[in-house]
């Protein structure tokens, strides 16, 4: 009789440990309630005596497991308020969390002890609060200046955009837009850098323990995300600065469903320049000499479904210099010229899909093309004489250099974990 009252003791406290350990799986996307935008790197966290957390990926995706039961549900990100909900869990639930924009900031004091579990030791997020923050220089705002000031990060050369990550080579650091490798990141001979910042969401620096899947690069990776456009509203924006002027605008194609962005931007080095020669009286001698810069940003994504999303996205960008000798002389038939030109740009597109299969697995399958170019040009024209005796002499070489890479990729989330599949050429 002992015995069967300890069998039976074993076997009730069996089936009560099964039951406290009932568990199921909250997921969805974080997105910023104003505009619809898909908020990178947001924290979702349980209240309780056990706190159980995680973070929204590159696409706001989350997925989180939680005992079955009235659960606290948090939600926060930087620059909005918190988002707190009771929810009461007894199978899988999935739903949208919407952050609202804080409107001004109070002061902030956080109380807590130090966590020896740190998984992202390596990782900088810069968000988009941040970047209107950033400090200008002759009107422009600069993230790679900002990257320089992370630890362990360093400008390379005096006046340059190139970064020295734990005491590498700027080429060893690998550049991403929505994706797609970057090979040029300067204008202006490093004065400047290619991003836009009006149009940029997020910039995400990884020092060091980057997945193989970023393979190609020994010292870091910068990812950079392009803003996807409000659903609800259109917004714009024009600037005027010392160096270059900026237009952009944003908003939907379809409302809730659809939504583009597009930002350029234009130096006028080339405008100021040409002008003395233009205005000069004299025919002989003459030179224009300019140099010129230009941006081209473009995004569109579509929402197919709740689990299904499209994205277009483009960059174009190229540097320009040229200079232009010419003399004409009328009393003695004659007219030369000499000229050059040097352009050195980046351009890139991308389609992505993404797809949430199950309440854990979230899907990415991209289809990207980049090339950089660079273009010399030289030339000469010497016509002289009239009629019969008119000659004419000259010679014009054009010098390409390119590199291309077309890939497939596509990853596959277990919550934020990423495993990936690519090809590329």
């Amino acid at each position: 009789m002992f015995r069967i009252l300890i069998i039976l003791t074993v076997i009730i406290g069996g089936f009560s440990s099964f039951a406290c350990a009932q568990r199921s799986t909250i997921s969805g996307q974080i997105v910023d309630a104003q505009s619809g935008e898909y908020l990178i790197s947001a924290h979702v966290f349980t209240d309780g005596l056990s706190v159980l957390g995680t973070t929204s990926n590159n696409y706001g995706f989350f997925s989180l497991e939680v005992p079955e039961g009235p659960v606290q549900i948090s939600a926060s990100f930087v620059g909005y308020n918190l988002w707190q909900k009771l929810i009461e869990v007894k199978e899988d639930t999935s739903f949208i969390i919407a952050l609202e924009p804080i409107e001004s900031f109070e002061e902030i004091s956080i109380i807590g002890n130090k966590s020896g579990n740190r998984i992202s030791t390596s990782i900088h997020s810069i968000t988009p609060k941040m970047i209107q923050f950033l400090p200008t220089l002759a009107g422009e705002k600069g993230i790679i200046r900002l990257i320089q000031l992370l630890p362990g990060i360093q400008a390379g050369a005096e006046g340059t955009a190139g970064l020295v990550v734990r005491g590498g080579s700027p080429d060893q650091n690998l550049y991403l837009l929505d994706g797609c490798p970057l090979y040029n990141i300067s204008h202006l001979y490093g004065f400047l850098s290619v991003f836009n910042e009006d149009a940029i969401n997020s910039v995400n620096v990884i020092k060091g323990g980057y997945p193989a899947r970023y393979g190609g690069r020994l010292s870091s990776v910068i990812d950079i995300r392009m803003k996807e456009g409000n659903l609800y509203k259109h917004e714009g924006s024009l600037s005027v600065g010392l160096i270059s002027a900026k237009i952009s605008a944003n908003g939907p194609l379809i409302n809730g469903k659809a939504s583009y962005m597009f930002s350029s931007r234009r130096s006028y080095f080339d405008l100021f320049t040409s002008i003395p020669a233009w205005l000069s009286n004299t025919k002989t001698n003459k030179h224009i000499s300019g140099y010129s810069l230009a941006d081209l940003n473009g995004k569109v994504n579509f929402i197919l479904s709740p689990k299904d999303r499209i994205y277009f996205s483009f960059y174009y960008g190229m540097d320009t210099y040229s200079e232009k000798r010419f003399s004409e002389n009328d009393t003695v038939p004659l007219f030369w010229e000499n000229h050059s030109k040097l352009k050195w740009g980046n351009t890139l597109a991308s389609i992505r899909w993404n797809h949430t299969y199950s309440k854990k697995l979230f899907g990415n399958t991209q289809i990207s093309w980049s090339k950089y170019n660079l273009i010399s040009e030289t030339g000469y024209l010497r016509e002289e004489g009239q009629k019969e005796d008119w000659s004419k002499v000259g010679y014009q070489s054009e010098y390409y250099s390119r590199i291309s890479e077309f890939a497939l990729a596509k990853p596959l989330l277990h919550g934020t974990d990423e495993l990936e599949f690519q090809t590329g050429g």
